[in-house]
């Protein structure tokens, strides 16, 4: 089970009532890596890191929906990564495109679990069971996606402290989901949500969930590529319309880089440390 947290804060509204669009509760627990989950030769993470956080399904079926990296000592806080619409790198496929997305743009999320979790930050990275989501992004794929990512946080928070704080990172449609959770959280009081990036985003999300993330006090880095070539054109318009919900914010831009933003973890490695309670390093 998740460890507590050693930190102590003001508690949050622990049964205050979730806004009509809460998702309803899974049946999830942890298990060791199912066999062929990680069999592919080249991928490029230490694979001991991760447990994998199972749903009990139907007819007795459990299907893997994120996978887990904790630290040795006790959890300072959470950061939950959201992958984009089922393409990219991830366990059954880490350098290429079926692999659901899992490990983020290259492998941005995957390098994220390693760090964090020796500076005692835990590291979820949610996990499609089916390779995709279920449902095009603006066909009900973002939806169901918030509702697979508040029930991964949920199940975590409850079984460690719903003061826990939380940031949330997601790629492509996983940042119009990492917003959207981190804006649900924080008006039903049910989220201590200390920071939330996106990464080449896009621009779906409830139109104030941006601008109430800022209110809240909480952080929100919008990160996007822009290119002008023969080959790949990017303006960063997605992020840029956030920054404008957001209230004015100014997105980070990364320059003749292609949607996966090679460049996003030199950022997020740094940033997330300076918004979540962590270990210092020696």
């Amino acid at each position: 089970m998740p460890s507590p947290s050693c930190y102590a804060f003001l508690p949050l509204q622990e049964n205050s009532c979730r806004d009509s669009q809460s998702a309803p509760k899974w049946d999830m627990f942890l298990e060791p890596p199912q066999a062929g989950l990680f069999g592919h030769p080249d991928d490029p993470n230490d694979v001991g890191i991760f447990q994998c956080v199972m749903r009990r399904e139907p007819h007795g079926y459990n299907s893997v929906v994120a996978l887990l990296a904790q630290p040795r000592g006790e959890t300072t806080g959470i950061v939950l990564t959201c992958p984009g619409a089922g393409g990219g790198p991830g366990p059954l496929d880490p350098l290429g495109c079926d692999g659901g997305g899992t490990y983020g743009g290259y492998n941005v999320f995957g390098r994220l679990a390693a760090t964090l979790s020796t500076r005692g930050i835990t590291v979820m990275l949610l996990h499609y069971p089916k390779g995709e989501p279920e449902g095009r992004p603006k066909q009900g794929g973002i939806l169901h996606t918030v509702d697979h990512a508040s029930a991964l946080l949920d199940w975590f928070l409850d079984a460690s402290s719903r003061s826990l704080p939380v940031g949330l990172v997601g790629w492509s449609m996983g940042g119009a989901v990492a917003i959207d959770v981190a804006a649900r959280g924080i008006r039903a009081h049910t989220l201590n949500v200390r920071c939330v990036a996106t990464i080449a985003s896009m621009k779906d999300v409830m139109t104030d969930a941006p601008k109430t993330i800022v209110d809240s006090g909480a952080k929100l880095l919008i990160i996007h590529n822009v290119a002008n070539t023969a080959d790949y054109r990017c303006n960063a318009l997605n992020s840029k319309a956030i920054a404008r919900m957001a209230g004015g914010l100014k997105p980070v831009l990364f320059q003749n880089e292609n949607h996966g933003v090679k460049s996003a973890f030199g950022l997020l490695g740094t940033w997330l440390p300076e918004h979540l309670p962590c270990v210092a390093t020696e």
